[in-house]
């Protein structure tokens, strides 16, 4: 019976309702669409503890404070070599011991980075050079090195 009368009877559209949920699905829509651009100028900040993947495979684990490396941690680079110290405001600033592939290994202390770096070089035969790095450059020549023998 309800099919013989919707086929017999016309049926009038509730405008009202339809304009409605059309006027909700847009706002709806700007809502979303706006809570989306915000997020994004929003940055995420970390604190404690965490691992951080990079666009060049390498990965750091350790402290977070704002967002920034802070504290303890240690990143490994895609070769393998790894950099272990602490960092303050996303910098490397204090102790530091990096690892090469080749098995020789840096321990020294370094300041905003490899602005400025001093310490000594352990080869893998055992023998140790006292060098100091500026800006990421190593100062000193091989002949000025003082190298000793563990």
């Amino acid at each position: 019976e309800v099919n013989l009368y919707f086929q017999t009877n016309s049926v009038e559209m509730n405008k009202t309702i339809f304009i409605f949920y059309c006027v909700m699905g847009v706002l709806f829509a700007v809502i979303l669409l706006s809570f989306n651009l915000i997020s994004h100028k929003i940055p995420y900040q970390k604190d404690g503890l965490g691992k951080e993947t990079y666009s060049n495979g390498s990965t750091y684990e350790g402290n977070f404070k704002n967002g920034e490396r802070s504290g303890h941690g240690k990143i490994i680079w895609k070769n393998g070599a790894s950099q272990e110290g602490e960092y303050i405001n996303g910098e490397l600033n204090g102790k530091v011991v990096v690892r090469y592939v080749n098995g020789s290994f840096f321990e020294g202390e370094c300041k905003n980075g490899y602005e400025y770096c001093k310490g000594l070089l352990h080869y893998k035969n055992g023998t140790q050079e006292q060098i100091e790095i500026r800006n990421g450059e190593f100062t000193t020549s091989p002949v000025e090195r003082q190298q000793v023998t563990q």
